[in-house]
């Protein structure tokens, strides 16, 4: 992946500054999909997302095919047979602290990056409930360890840009309910 990243810097700057939506969905989501192809192949797999916002990057994960959800970056440093095919998400769950709101997210998008409202509202209105099977659920990660119900249930749990916004004892409490949840 460093190297991905490194041969890719120009582009994924170039995305930062005028593509946000596909450079988060590239950071995010993309090492999702590819471990789990590496891992799982086309297996049937339940992924939790923590951290969620709209809930779309695991819609985003299990629609995409080719790389497709990641126009203009080079992937030739990563076989293309490794990332090749659609992950069988057969249960999904997003969490996040606040309900998925399309018009918060939008409003938060630079006002000299206004393409980019278009953008995420193009692809939540094309991935919002696409997969039947990826749910959305208003709560804390800070709470797993507090729902048995989770245990055990997730092959793959998502979880970035956020253990550095956490206090230590919040950091330990966050580790132990991915702990719980893995499958």
């Amino acid at each position: 992946l460093e190297d991905f990243l490194g041969e890719n810097d120009p582009v994924v700057m170039q995305c930062l500054k005028e593509r946000n939506v596909q450079s988060f969905i590239m950071r995010r989501y993309f090492p999702v999909k590819l471990l789990a192809r590496v891992a799982f192949g086309d297996k049937p797999i339940s992924v939790l997302d923590i951290g969620s916002s709209l809930n779309l990057g695991l819609q985003a994960v299990a629609e995409d095919n080719d790389g497709d959800q990641l126009p203009g970056f080079k992937l030739n440093n990563i076989p293309k047979e490794l990332y090749k095919g659609k992950v069988n998400i057969s249960r999904g769950l997003g969490i996040d602290l606040y309900d998925p709101d399309i018009d918060w997210v939008s409003a938060c998008i630079w006002p000299d990056h206004t393409g980019e409202r278009t953008l995420i509202r193009k692809a939540y209105s094309e991935l919002d409930g696409k997969n039947p099977n990826i749910k959305f659920s208003k709560m804390s990660a800070l709470d797993l360890i507090n729902h048995p119900e989770l245990y055990g249930k997730f092959d793959v749990i998502v979880a970035s840009g956020m253990i550095y916004q956490l206090s230590s004892q919040q950091e330990k409490d966050l580790l132990d309910g991915i702990a719980k949840v893995a499958n």
